[in-house]
């Protein structure tokens, strides 16, 4: 997963990986991670999104 990150004004990194379609597939910061796994695209191209909290919670 290739990925890009940005540091904010209190130095703290963020980094963001990708999926192949460019989406964002996960977020870290070195203490509140978090994934986002997509589901397979149904015939009207939507699909399920699942956003699992540092804390994992995961939410659809």
């Amino acid at each position: 997963m290739p990925g890009t990150g940005t540091t904010c004004s209190k130095d703290t990194a963020f980094d963001y990986a990708y999926d192949a379609g460019g989406r964002v597939v996960e977020t870290r910061d070195g203490i509140l991670n978090s994934r986002i796994p997509y589901g397979d695209a149904e015939p009207d191209r939507t699909s399920t999104v699942t956003y699992t909290d540092p804390l994992g919670h995961a939410t659809q």
